[in-house]
């Protein structure tokens, strides 16, 4: 069995710009036995972007790139190749697809690897409604082998010589207000940006998330959750229920639609960083493999909400979650 077209993508967090000097993955073709992944330069906060490009295939056999990390202005490499079990692994996800919420099976449209603070580079599966983040990363090598003079063969003009100057004129060509980018680089260069940060957001835990109605009248009617490590999901209540992701990250916002005879009610999620990822790891620290459940409980009159993680008996109440809800007709 085959695969759908898909297209190849690079990305990195939006606190940790980079410049991609070069990125290739590795396939089986023997008269093209590499694909360029994205045009060389730089790259910032497209972990999640869906992007254009030409399609391919096939998994690739491996990966290889050379990057500048501008934050740490550090230079990493990583060379490859993927494991039988995980190419296995992958290509069964791209040819299953998933079930989107008007209920038609849909593949995956991109492979997008994501290059991380340290030189870790971890990997993600897209599409429009759904995108999983693959449990494989490795770790790319900090090298001192490439020198000014191998990084002033990658410059497109004559001004671009050293580290510096990749990371000078990246951020001095970014006026302050887009991205904000600059006062990222000032925040990052004055407390440092820790390799293992990233670790908390890429953890997973057991645990459902659960909608209960004190209105006996409403009942769920749709539901887009995203995690700390980019995943999400859209479910359409009775539609495609299995589009759900099994232990997920920590929840970091939701859209949740319900509904009654009357109206339908749009609501928007935006949890705490903060007091979720610290909610998380202590109430899973003593019991990882149990399964815990995030209740939401709407209130009768469907404008309060109560939110609590309940694991082992105990119930961790979540106070700091923004909360922004809307009501229309079902006639409008």
């Amino acid at each position: 069995m085959g695969m759908d077209e898909y297209v190849l993508g690079v990305g990195t967090p939006y606190q940790a710009p980079i410049n991609v000097l070069f990125a290739i993955a590795k396939v089986s073709d023997p008269d093209d036995p590499y694909i360029p992944m994205c045009m060389s330069g730089w790259q910032h906060g497209a972990i999640v972007d869906i992007e254009t490009g030409d399609p391919i295939y096939e998994f690739p056999k491996g990966f290889a790139a050379v990057w500048i990390s501008l934050t740490e202005r550090k230079v990493y490499e990583v060379d490859v190749d993927f494991s039988n079990p995980m190419i296995d692994s992958v290509t069964k996800m791209f040819q299953k697809g998933f079930k989107n919420r008007r209920g038609e099976v849909v593949p995956y449209s991109h492979f997008k690897v994501s290059m991380y603070p340290g030189g870790v580079v971890r990997f993600h599966l897209l599409a429009n409604d759904k995108i999983v983040s693959l449990d494989y990363s490795f770790p790319g090598n900090f090298t001192s082998e490439y020198d000014d003079a191998y990084l002033d063969s990658f410059g497109r003009d004559s001004s671009i010589r050293t580290i510096d100057d990749y990371c000078d004129i990246y951020y001095k060509s970014n006026p302050k207000g887009k991205n904000n980018i600059i006062s990222q680089a000032e925040y990052v260069n004055k407390i440092g940006l820790p390799e293992t940060i990233w670790d908390r957001y890429y953890t997973r835990y057991n645990y459902k998330i659960r909608f209960s109605f004190e209105n006996p009248q409403s009942y769920l009617y749709f539901w887009s959750p995203k995690f700390s490590n980019s995943e999400r999901f859209s479910c359409q209540s009775g539609v495609n229920d299995d589009v759900i992701i099994k232990r997920p990250a920590t929840i970091c916002s939701m859209n949740l639609w319900w509904q009654n005879s009357q109206y339908r009610y749009t609501s928007y999620f935006y949890f705490n960083e903060e007091e979720m990822l610290s909610l998380f790891e202590k109430a899973f620290a003593d019991h990882p493999d149990q399964q815990g459940d995030l209740l939401v409980h709407v209130g009768k009159y469907n404008n309060t909400f109560e939110l609590s993680l309940c694991l082992n008996g105990e119930i961790y109440q979540i106070k700091q979650t923004e909360i922004r809800a809307f009501r229309d007709l079902l006639s409008d």
